[in-house]
């Protein structure tokens, strides 16, 4: 099994139609629905919260690919039709007009909400003590995702 640092890869990731989108709609959701699933727990593992559709994302290409010339890579199409996906079932969203760059939600809006307003309860973040808040580990780097939480708490 391949691996990206500590993080396993799936079976999948080394089969090389998994790297273009599917014609036939079934295998195509189905294609989806595994990558979805594999950005989601990659960048929850490696605490990326920004993937950009540019940028050299480490699962967009596979370079150990046998019986090919050059790897095998994901088109900038297949990149969008993946994190548009994840937009649309509420697991990531999109950070600018041109969908450029996306947020990745290890857990939506609405439960990113629950687990501050838990921290909050819990853990005394309304004392004021920023060391204790800028601890949790869902924080990250990104206030974006701190005020679009807080957002939906107002909600």
């Amino acid at each position: 099994m391949q691996k990206l640092g500590e993080f396993k890869l799936p079976n999948f990731f080394n089969y090389p139609p998994y790297f273009t989108l599917q014609p036939v709609r079934d295998t195509r959701e189905k294609q989806i629905q595994l990558w979805k699933e594999l950005i989601i727990d990659y960048c929850k593992t490696q605490k990326i919260f920004v993937i950009g559709i540019e940028d050299e994302f480490p699962l967009f290409t596979n370079t150990v690919i046998e019986n090919f010339d050059s790897a095998r890579s994901l088109t900038h199409e297949a990149r969008e039709a993946l994190l548009s996906a994840l937009v649309s079932e509420g697991r990531a969203e999109w950070m600018d007009k041109g969908r450029r760059k996306c947020l990745i939600l290890w857990h939506r809006i609405q439960d990113w909400a629950d687990i501050l307003l838990q921290f909050r309860e819990h853990d005394n973040w309304s004392t004021g003590r920023k060391d204790d808040a800028f601890r949790i580990a869902y924080c990250g780097r990104y206030l974006l995702l701190l005020l679009w939480s807080n957002t939906w708490l107002e909600i």
